[in-house]
């Protein structure tokens, strides 16, 4: 696992969708370079334990969308990343165009 800086994100692995992410959102959360050359946020360990996947995968994130939880909620986002998830998911799930569309049908 390697840390990459914000200035790295910008610079070296800079492609439309990630500096959509790098410069939409005001937050430190860390990035890293996983073993598969995949970029994505920092996991937290203990929401790690509890996310899908997890020692204990209490947390059902389509469950959690059935029972209300916005994509425009930061807390949701923020739990997206503290999963550490990767960035290409992160993407698409809060800023692909038809994504957003389905959250559009949602609001009318």
């Amino acid at each position: 696992m390697k840390k990459i800086t914000r200035f790295n994100m910008i610079t070296t692995y800079s492609c439309p969708e990630y500096n959509e992410i790098m410069f939409g959102e005001n937050h430190n959360h860390q990035v890293i370079l996983d073993h598969n050359d995949t970029l994505r946020w920092e996991p937290d360990p203990v929401i790690g334990m509890i996310a899908p996947g997890g020692e204990y995968g209490c947390i059902g994130l389509n469950e959690m969308f059935e029972k209300g939880a916005s994509k425009d909620d930061p807390r949701v986002r923020k739990l997206y990343r503290m999963m550490g998830v990767s960035l290409s998911l992160y993407w698409e799930t809060f800023y692909d165009p038809m994504n957003r569309m389905d959250l559009e049908d949602e609001e009318e």
